[in-house]
């Protein structure tokens, strides 16, 4: 009998024990599960897109700016339409390029092929890129072969996600004229939403200095029906909207500069885009009232 109550309470312990032992493994199992997939189950932080058709200085002496960026689900490829600018005149413009990619998937092995690559556009494609959450350009001038001596003020990146990019086909077959005519319309189009709003600030400020000038005006003219207080508030109220007044005027002048650069960069892509690339009869003819209103509102 006493034998018999043991062997109970040594499978009772035995069980117990075994219960403990799977409920660890279940729980290691599910926390090597979670890291494995947070990917799934985690939301993944979203960075700020590099800004589009805006030469970006990365160094003090080059720039970057990004004219299209594309991936084709489909065919699993990311597009980059850039141009790079080297102020520093050394002749040193063919770069490294290296992609970084975070998402559901494991990205190794990225490759960035040049496509094209000149002083007036360079296409970069990334081919087998699975879909992804975001993906940075890594890139530097090629100022040494050893990548370690290239110095980190030389080196930029570019973000790329949902901000910036656009999920359509990629057409393989595009010429580097194409990319051209494309660069340069997007420089036409960017340049004539710039210009509708330097002269829309401009209207702005104009129509402040009207204001004041017009309210200084009404309280000259009915000074004679004020009290001595009166007077005294009017006089400071003036006087404060001489000053704003003046304060106006600089910044008129700043955009009526800003509205003559972005003028003549409009002008320049203008001639640059019809004396190299053929246009459509549609594109001549939104090409033409850009021009038109841009010049009408100048």
């Amino acid at each position: 009998m006493k034998t018999e109550v043991k062997r109970k309470r040594l499978y009772a312990a035995s069980q117990k024990r075994h219960r403990r032992h799977v409920i660890l493994l279940v729980s290691i199992l599910l926390i090597y599960a979670f890291f494995f997939t947070s990917n799934f189950t985690l939301p993944q932080p979203i960075s700020d897109a590099t800004a589009m058709d805006v030469a970006l200085r990365y160094s003090p002496d080059r720039s970057v700016t990004i004219y299209d960026a594309k991936y084709d689900k489909e065919a699993r490829m990311l597009e980059l339409v850039l141009t790079f600018d080297n102020y520093a005149y050394d002749n040193v413009n063919d770069y490294y390029f290296f992609l970084n990619a975070t998402g559901r998937h494991r990205y190794e092995g990225l490759k960035v092929d040049t496509v094209i690559h000149d002083s007036l556009i360079t296409v970069l494609r990334v081919s087998g890129l699975k879909p992804f959450h975001e993906a940075r350009l890594i890139f530097a001038p090629k100022v040494s072969e050893n990548l370690e001596e290239i110095p980190d003020s030389l080196v930029g990146a570019l973000t790329f996600n949902k901000g910036n990019l656009k999920y359509e086909r990629i057409d393989e077959s595009l010429t580097r004229d194409d990319y051209l005519t494309y660069r340069f319309q997007s420089v036409v189009k960017t340049s004539k939403e710039a210009l509708a709003a330097a002269h829309k600030n401009l209207e702005q400020l104009l129509a402040k200095q009207e204001a004041l000038k017009r309210e200084n005006a009404d309280l000259t003219e009915n000074m004679k029906y004020f009290t001595s207080d009166e007077k005294q508030a009017a006089k400071a109220k003036m006087k404060a909207n001489e000053k704003n007044r003046t304060e106006l005027n600089l910044s008129i002048a700043e955009a009526e500069e800003t509205i003559r650069i972005l003028q003549e960069k409009y002008d320049e892509a203008y001639r640059m885009l019809h004396k190299n690339f053929a246009q459509t009869e549609t594109e001549e003819t939104e090409d033409k009232d850009t021009e038109d209103v841009s010049h009408d509102a100048g």
